[in-house]
């Protein structure tokens, strides 16, 4: 782990607040860790909105760490990938540093017919140097219908993507940090007592 983020969980450990780590602000929204998980040598956390739960959101932040990645299409092709089939308009690049590619946000909107929310994402994907890359993305679901009204997500659109490239690498994976050590694979765990 690199010398400034365990500085920075040493520090959020003797606080009386809770760290920055468990939490982010998004339009002067406090979310919440709510859940983490590893796999694959890749981390997860997301985080809430005060009155919600992970399994009923509105808004969510989602943290991943790719430490092992060496570029974003490492990490930017499997997302989208996972997505392909929920991919409801086609997806907006943006850089967030100009002339620069190694920092990039993609605007989706996810949902297909039959599913009771579309699903607005704004999520930012940065290279940490000398590897690894780092993903945080802002989400809002809205109500499936005939009309269904996005222009809060198209107004916020350029904001967010702001607020999220605002969030250093080093909070990002400060946050990664919380997440539950990744299960033990069946090689790993050792035999019964005979």
């Amino acid at each position: 782990m690199p010398f400034l983020a365990q500085g920075l969980l040493i520090a959020a450990a003797l606080s009386s607040a809770p760290p920055a780590a468990e939490q982010v602000v998004i339009d002067g929204t406090t979310f919440t860790f709510a859940s983490s998980a590893k796999s694959d040598g890749a981390t997860l956390v997301e985080f809430v909105a005060p009155g919600e739960s992970i399994d009923h959101w509105e808004k969510l932040v989602s943290i991943q760490c790719h430490p092992s990645a060496t570029a974003l299409k490492d990490v930017i092709n499997p997302y989208l990938e996972a997505r392909k089939d929920l991919i409801a308009v086609r997806p907006e690049f943006l850089r967030n540093k100009p002339g620069s590619l190694d920092d990039l946000s993609i605007v989706l909107f996810l949902g297909k017919p039959g599913m009771p929310q579309l699903e607005f994402v704004i999520a930012r994907f940065a290279e940490a140097k000398p590897a690894g890359v780092a993903m945080v993305a802002y989400s809002r679901r809205f109500p499936m219908g005939k009309n269904v009204d996005v222009s809060v997500a198209m107004e916020g659109k350029s904001r967010w993507k702001e607020q999220l490239a605002s969030i250093s690498l080093e909070q990002l994976a400060t946050s990664c940090a919380l997440a539950s050590p990744e299960p033990a694979a069946k090689s790993d765990i050792p035999p019964p007592p005979a």
